[in-house]
């Protein structure tokens, strides 16, 4: 590795599709600029992330999973740059580029009551991800508001972005006598498993199940039908991301920014 220009990029977990639109968004940035990138899957111990960046000469670093340790955030970004990405940070000393994710889930739940849904469910997946947190935040506001009242029951965790668990997870939900008529998914993965869920017992999308996801990746289009979702730009994140790690690796003294990107839901089939 070029030990004067490497960024190094962490996930969450390197199987989430989103991960790829990301890394691609980060290639955009260094194209032009001799930098190499490599990708790894967080790490427990977050001080290991020290030894990683010394043991190899990394530039920078991108995190694009929360850490719950402002004491050992704060120190790790004052000794390498530091930028999370769409993932909030728990300081103000570390750059952030993101999305409002509380704010993006509240709007699609709030798009499936005004199509006359209110029995409205949430797939989620591990409440240790921070934008999980935000979006059942979201979810549970447009609930609230929506006077329908919240049956946690309605809401499942599934641990990893993976679309086999995830049927089996959705499948048992629907599967209850009080079902939800509707499902907000916290990624299009889910969604893809809510639609192959739904088919193995016999519902009928939208009829009898109105089905939002996020992301707005491939997958989307690709399944039958096709599903509603809400689009978050992952590109950019990754790219404007990574020109503020370049710009705090150029001009160490920079001031921390907070960059929050917009969304919008893109109405498919499902719903």
């Amino acid at each position: 590795i070029n030990s004067t220009k490497s960024i190094i990029v962490s996930f969450p977990d390197l199987r989430n599709p989103v991960s790829n639109v990301i890394i691609e968004g980060i290639q955009s940035a260094v194209a032009h600029r001799g930098y190499s990138v490599s990708c790894m899957e967080a790490q427990d111990n977050f001080w290991e992330y020290d030894i990683i960046m010394s043991r190899h000469n990394f530039t920078g670093i991108i995190l694009a999973h929360s850490v719950s340790d402002i004491e050992v955030l704060e120190h790790h970004s004052g000794e390498f740059p530091t930028v999370m990405c769409s993932e909030y940070s728990i300081t103000e000393k570390v750059s952030v580029v993101a999305i409002n994710a509380s704010k993006a889930a509240q709007t699609a739940v709030e798009y499936l009551y005004s199509i006359g849904r209110n029995k409205i469910g949430l797939v989620n997946s591990s409440p240790q991800n921070n934008y999980a947190k935000h979006r059942q935040r979201g979810y549970e506001k447009a609930v609230a508001d929506s006077n329908h009242g919240l049956r946690p029951y309605w809401v499942i965790h599934v641990s990893k972005i993976d679309f086999h668990m995830a049927v089996s997870a959705i499948t048992s939900l629907l599967s209850i006598d009080d079902r939800p008529d509707a499902l907000f998914c916290v990624s299009d993965v889910f969604a893809a498993a809510a639609v192959k869920a739904a088919k193995n017992i016999g519902l009928k999308i939208p009829r009898d199940l109105a089905i939002v996801g996020f992301d707005n990746i491939d997958v989307s289009t690709m399944v039958v039908p096709s599903i509603t979702t809400v689009k978050q730009p992952s590109f950019q994140l990754g790219q404007q991301a990574c020109e503020e790690l370049i710009n705090i690796i150029d001009h160490p003294n920079s001031i921390s920014k907070k960059i929050i990107l917009d969304t919008e839901i893109i109405i498919r089939e499902s719903t």
